[in-house]
C-alpha cells in the first residue's frame, strides 16, 4: 500500500537488484489500485514504470493525468509527457496514439487557459515528448516560439538543443526561431555536450538555416573538449596517484563536476547521416534512461561559463566516437568542412580502427562524411577497409553502400570490392533499386579495383 510514487521507487528498485516476479506482479497490482484517485504530483511520480518497461500501467496513468483537472503544474506535465514517449513503437495501437495525441492537447489546454508557470525547462521537454510521439500540436509550437523569442526567459543548453531539434522535427523551425536558437547557443556553446551540439547542428543543417558562426564554433567547443580530455587522461598515465604517506590525512578526492546528458533524440540515418528520434538516441532512442530522456537543468545560469569545467568527451570510446561521426555527417550534409574536427576524428578513428576496435556502422558513416567532404586520409580509408572487408556481410544494406561509394570517390578498396562480390547472393535481398544505382556507380568509378563478376551480378540485380 501506498501512493504511486512510492510504487514507482520500489518497481525501479526491483529491477536494479532483481526481485521475485511475484513480488514484481504485487508492485504492479497496488499501483493499479491507486492511480485513479492519485494526483498529478504522484502521476508524475510514477515514471519509473516507464523505465523498467511497464507499459499497461504507463498508459494507465497517461489516462488518469487526461482525467485529472486540478492540480497540474508544468513540471507534472513534462514528467507524464517524458513517459508518454518512452512507450516503444511496438506498443503503439490506435488506442495509445489516441491517447498521446489527448494527453499533448490538454497540455497545451492547461498551459493556456489555467495560466500554468511556463519554465523553458518544461516547454522543451514537453515539446520533445510531443514530436518523439508524431504529436503535432500548434498551440504548443506557439507557446514555445513565444518563449523562444521572449528576452526575460532563460534557456539552457539541454533545452536549446531539445527546442532546436524538435522544430526541426516537425518542419517549424524558421528563419527567425533558428536564428535565435544559434544566437542563444553561441553564448553558452561552451556548457553544451557533445551529443547536444550534434542535435543543434542537424536542426540548421535540415531545415538549410546553416548560420557560419554557430557551425564555427561547435566545431572549435568539440576540439576543445576532445583535446581537453585527450590532455586529462595523458596526465593521468604520466603521473599515478601518490600513496598517503603514514601517518598523513588522506587526499580529498576531486570533486567531479558532471553535465547533463545530451539530447534524447538522436540515432544515425546513414542514408542522410542525419540525427532523427527514434531508437538508440546513442537514439535519440526507448533504451537506457541516460539517453532516452531529457535530463533535470542542473545548469546554474548565473555562473560564469568559464568557472564551469568543459565536459568531458574522450574519442577512445565507442559512444563519443559515434556522437563525434554523427556530428560530422551533419557538416557534411550542409557541405561545410570542419578541418580541426575532421583531424581530431579522423585521428581518433585511426587509433581505434588499428586496435581493432571497429564497429561496422560507424566506419560506413565516417567514409560517407569524408567523402562527401572530399577529405582524403589514405590510412583511414585503408584500415577501414581492411577491417570492414571480412564483415561485410554483417552490415545493413545501407552501410554497404555508402562504404562503396565512398571508397570509390577517395580510394578504391580492392578487398571491400571483392568481399561484396563473395557475398553477393546473401547481401542482394538488403538493395533496392536507389542503392543498385549507387552501387552501379561506385563500381564503374572504382575501375580495376572492381572484380570482374560483379558488374554483371549488379546488371542481372537491376
Amino acid at each position: 500500500p501506498g501512493n504511486l510514487r512510492k510504487c514507482s521507487h520500489f518497481i525501479e528498485a526491483h529491477a536494479r537488484l532483481g526481485g521475485s516476479p511475484q513480488l514484481r506482479d504485487a508492485i504492479v497490482q497496488a499501483a493499479q489500485r491507486v492511480i485513479a484517485t492519485s494526483i498529478p504530483a504522484h502521476l508524475a511520480g510514477g515514471t519509473g514504470f516507464a523505465r523498467v518497461g511497464e507499459w499497461t500501467t504507463v498508459r494507465a496513468i497517461v489516462e488518469a493525468a487526461v482525467a485529472q483537472q486540478e492540480g497540474w503544474e508544468g513540471r507534472f506535465m513534462a514528467e507524464v509527457s517524458r513517459a508518454a514517449a518512452l512507450i516503444p513503437d511496438g506498443e503503439r495501437t490506435s488506442q495509445v496514439v489516441a491517447l498521446q495525441n489527448a494527453w499533448f492537447r490538454t497540455c497545451a489546454q492547461r498551459l493556456q487557459v489555467n495560466k500554468c508557470p511556463r519554465q523553458t525547462k518544461d516547454l522543451a521537454r514537453i515539446l520533445w515528448a510531443s514530436v518523439k510521439c508524431q504529436c503535432h500540436v500548434e498551440p504548443l509550437v506557439a507557446m514555445v516560439l513565444d518563449a523562444l523569442h521572449d528576452p526575460m526567459m532563460s534557456w539552457n543548453p539541454l533545452d536549446i538543443a531539445n527546442v532546436a531539434w524538435a522544430l526541426a522535427e516537425q518542419d517549424t523551425l524558421d528563419d527567425r526561431a533558428a536564428a535565435r536558437l544559434s544566437e542563444l547557443a553561441v553564448a553558452r556553446i561552451h556548457e553544451f555536450r557533445v551529443e547536444g551540439m550534434a542535435a543543434l547542428v542537424h536542426a540548421v543543417t535540415r531545415s538549410w538555416h546553416c548560420h557560419a558562426d554557430l557551425l564555427a564554433k561547435v566545431e572549435e567547443a568539440v576540439v576543445r573538449q576532445a583535446q581537453a580530455s585527450k590532455e586529462r587522461g595523458t596526465q593521468r598515465r604520466n603521473h599515478p596517484r601518490r600513496e598517503v604517506e603514514q601517518g598523513a590525512a588522506p587526499l580529498a578526492p576531486a570533486e567531479r563536476h558532471e553535465q547533463q546528458s545530451g539530447l534524447d533524440a538522436a540515432p544515425e540515418n546513414a542514408g542522410a547521416a542525419a540525427l532523427q528520434a527514434g531508437a538508440e538516441a546513442v537514439e535519440l532512442t526507448p533504451v537506457a534512461r541516460r539517453q532516452a530522456e531529457p535530463a533535470d537543468n542542473r545548469l546554474p545560469g548565473k555562473t560564469a561559463a568559464a568557472s564551469r569545467p568543459a565536459p568531458k568527451f574522450h574519442l577512445d570510446r565507442s559512444p563519443e566516437m559515434r556522437t563525434a561521426i554523427n556530428l560530422l555527417c551533419n557538416y557534411a550534409v550542409a557541405r561545410v568542412v570542419p578541418e580541426q574536427l575532421l583531424e581530431e576524428v579522423t585521428g581518433a578513428a585511426c587509433r581505434r580502427w588499428g586496435m581493432g576496435e571497429v564497429h561496422t556502422a560507424e566506419v560506413a558513416m565516417l567514409f560517407w562524411a569524408c567523402a562527401r567532404l572530399t577529405w582524403s586520409h589514405s590510412t583511414l580509408m585503408q584500415r577501414g577497409a581492411d577491417q570492414i572487408a571480412p564483415r561485410i556481410q554483417e552490415m545493413s544494406g545501407a552501410d554497404v553502400v555508402n562504404s562503396v561509394w565512398a571508397l570509390s570517390r577517395i580510394q578504391p578498396s580492392p578487398a571491400v570490392l571483392q568481399g561484396l562480390a563473395d557475398n553477393w547472393s546473401e547481401l542482394r535481398p538488403r538493395f533496392g533499386p536507389s542503392s543498385l544505382a549507387k552501387l552501379l556507380w561506385a563500381v564503374a568509378a572504382a575501375g580495376s579495383a572492381t572484380p570482374p563478376e560483379l558488374p554483371a551480378a549488379l546488371l542481372s540485380a537491376v
